[in-house]
């Protein structure tokens, strides 16, 4: 009977004004025995035990509860809960758990002592669920779930972190974090999509996870040319697959060496559909890779070796002209400076501005944003064309 009524005034409490702000708990958590309508008070021994719950509960500093005028010892008028923190840390104590402040307040310093280098913009979701912590003393629907989900949330974003990009499959993912390889599948999968999807809105949905490292389906590399690998294990000719190769990423690491005399144009191509047709109509001279949107760092590397391996030739990228795009390029070029962009410039948006697909105020803004952001001349040149002429070109629309 103590752990019920308890657990009524801390349920109160914490929808509290003295609960947000933890430095003014002045105001009394009230409830009123109509909370417990399910209690057959007209049976004497549940009124009599409901009775010595509360005078049990006031002599631990608890709580304290007024009588109906001239029905005391017979009715109870209003039942509250002491302020002082010591009774509300007795009051969680009697219940057995960590009182729900401090819980999110702990979770909340957990994230927040890791510099998301990595992914920077959890960055941007500390700070929003700092506003949502001070603001309600909790995290608010910006995670969803109760604070246990929440903080298993945040556990599976540190982890990934720590992993500095590097890829690993979902389940082994989910049994390193939790010590069960189906429960980030099962509980966390979703949450975290959505919180993806709040935050990198110019990557594609089935791009998300990838983008962070979490893979469900062998990594493979997809590409075209006449180049020759050099692995621990012994020299691979690609070129005899004439119609384009695939390598499971899981032999990258091995890659000693890449080797293309023939090669002067690498193209890095975003989408599928796109690589499989110009695979149709490459040149001799051409290697194709598909990298399929944006690529995590075991695919950075075999970008890398390419680089190396190719040092005499020019490097190219093609996805969807767009924020989304533009953030590839810039990735890729991160690893290979001196790529550029394939059928990405104004003459593109000029020749097929009608096939594109017209850009809103809320999307204007987050190109003049990155545009202000950005240092390289040729990105924030990309970014003035998009907003100059208005729309987001899909690389399919382009006739090449």
């Amino acid at each position: 009977m103590e752990k019920r009524i308890i657990k009524e005034l801390i349920k109160t409490y914490e929808k509290s004004q003295g609960y947000k702000d933890q430095e003014a708990k002045n105001r009394r958590v009230i409830i009123k025995p109509e909370r417990f309508r399910s209690l057959n008070f007209e049976d004497y021994e549940v009124k009599s035990a409901f009775f010595e719950a509360l005078g049990n509960l006031k002599a631990q500093g608890i709580l304290d509860y007024s009588w109906v005028r001239f029905e005391e010892g017979n009715l109870v008028e209003r039942i509250w809960l002491n302020q002082k923190e010591s009774s509300i840390d007795r009051a969680y104590s009697l219940l057995g758990i960590t009182p729900t402040y401090n819980a999110f307040e702990k979770t909340f310093k957990d994230l927040d002592a890791v510099n998301f280098t990595t992914y920077p913009w959890v960055e941007d979701f500390k700070k929003d669920l700092w506003s949502q912590f001070e603001l309600k003393g909790k995290f608010g629907q910006l995670l969803g779930g109760d604070h246990e989900h929440q903080r298993r949330v945040v556990t599976a974003l540190i982890a990934l972190e720590e992993r500095k990009g590097q890829p690993v499959h979902e389940r082994v993912f989910s049994t390193e974090v939790y010590g069960d390889s189906k429960e980030f599948q099962k509980n966390i999968k979703k949450t975290l999509k959505s919180l993806l999807k709040r935050y990198l809105d110019d990557v594609e949905e089935s791009d998300l996870l990838h983008y962070m490292g979490i893979y469900t389906n062998p990594e493979i590399y997809h590409f075209c040319g006449e180049i020759k690998m050099e692995f621990t294990s012994g020299t691979v000719d690609f070129s005899v697959f004439s119609r384009g190769a695939v390598l499971p990423a899981i032999y990258g690491p091995e890659i000693s060496r890449i080797l293309g005399e023939g090669i002067s144009r690498v193209l890095f191509i975003e989408n599928q559909a796109t690589y499989e047709d110009f695979v149709k109509i490459m040149r001799q001279d051409d290697l194709i890779v598909y990298h399929g949107g944006f690529a995590n760092k075991r695919k950075h590397q075999f970008f890398q070796k390419l680089a190396l391996g190719l040092p005499h030739t020019s490097f190219y990228h093609w996805s969807d002209f767009d924020l989304g795009g533009i953030r590839i390029f810039k990735a890729i070029k991160a690893t290979i400076s001196n790529i550029h962009p394939y059928l990405m410039n104004s003459p593109e948006l000029s020749d097929y501005k009608e096939k594109g697909m017209e850009i809103g105020k809320e999307y204007k803004n987050k190109i003049q944003r990155a545009m202000e952001l950005e240092n390289d001349p040729k990105i924030k040149e990309m970014y003035k064309d998009l907003l100059h002429f208005g729309v987001r070109l899909e690389q399919e629309n382009i006739n090449w």
